[in-house]
C-alpha cells in the first residue's frame, strides 16, 4: 500500500512538473512575441503563371492582438486591366503612360508587364524592358489606397525572377533625386547609384539618379 501510494504521489508530482514546464514555455513564447517586428511577411512563390504573396500584420501588444490578412497576387498584366493601371499611374506621375502606350507593347517578349491585385482589384503595376543582358525599369506604381503593404517590393522581386528567366544580368533605373522613399526601397533591393543625369525630369525640373543592380 505504501509503495502504491508513493507511485501515485510521484506520478502526481511528474504531472505538476510537466504542467509547470508548459506554462513556463508559453510565458517565454509570449515574451518573445513582444519583441517581434510588427510586420511578419510570409511569401509563397509560384514562378508561373503567378506569385501569391500573403502579408500578415500582427500587433503583439499585451492589450490585445489585432491581425489583418491581405492576399495579393502578382501576375502578368492583361489588356482588360490597362484602364485601372492608367488610373493608378495618373495618381503618381506628372506624365503617365497612356492606354495606347501599354497596349502597343503588352505582348512583346522583351517586356515584362506585371500587376498586383488586392482582393481582386488592380492595386499596382510595374514594367521592365529587357534587352539581352540588361533590363530597364520603366515604371512601378501602387494605388495610394494600398501603400505601405510592400506591394512595390513584391512586384519588383517577381520581375527580377522573370528577368533572370530571360537571361538578364543587370537592371538599371532612373529616379528623382528627391524621391527618398523610392531610393530607400531600391537600395534595400540591392541597387546602387552609378551616375546622375542633370535636369532629366520636368515639372519640376530635377536631376535623375541612375541606379544599377546585378542579378
Amino acid at each position: 500500500m505504501v509503495f502504491l501510494f508513493m507511485r501515485r504521489l510521484s506520478a502526481k508530482r511528474l504531472s505538476m512538473n510537466t504542467a509547470l514546464h508548459r506554462h513556463i514555455c508559453r510565458d517565454r513564447e509570449r515574451q518573445q512575441l513582444q519583441h517581434l517586428e510588427p510586420f511578419i511577411i510570409i511569401k509563397e512563390e509560384w514562378r508561373q503563371p503567378q506569385s501569391i504573396v500573403r502579408f500578415t500584420c500582427a500587433n503583439h501588444r499585451r492589450s490585445g492582438r489585432e491581425k489583418r490578412d491581405y492576399m495579393q497576387q502578382i501576375k502578368t498584366m492583361e489588356p482588360a486591366q490597362v484602364d485601372e493601371v492608367c488610373r493608378i499611374g495618373r495618381q503618381n506621375f506628372t506624365h503617365p503612360w497612356s492606354e495606347q502606350d501599354y497596349m502597343e507593347h503588352l505582348k512583346d517578349d522583351e517586356r515584362i508587364y506585371l500587376v498586383a491585385e488586392c482582393e481582386g482589384d488592380v492595386a499596382g503595376s510595374c514594367v521592365f524592358f529587357c534587352s539581352f543582358e540588361t533590363a530597364d525599369l520603366c515604371n512601378v506604381t501602387v494605388d495610394e489606397r494600398c501603400r505601405r503593404r510592400g506591394l512595390a517590393e513584391a512586384l519588383l522581386r517577381e520581375a527580377f525572377e522573370r528577368c533572370l528567366d530571360k537571361g538578364v544580368e543587370q537592371v538599371l533605373l532612373e529616379v528623382r533625386e528627391s524621391n527618398v522613399a523610392a531610393i530607400g526601397l531600391y537600395e534595400k533591393l540591392g541597387f546602387a547609384v552609378i551616375s546622375r543625369r542633370r535636369g532629366y525630369y520636368r515639372d519640376p525640373q530635377e536631376d535623375a539618379l541612375i541606379m544599377q543592380k546585378h542579378l
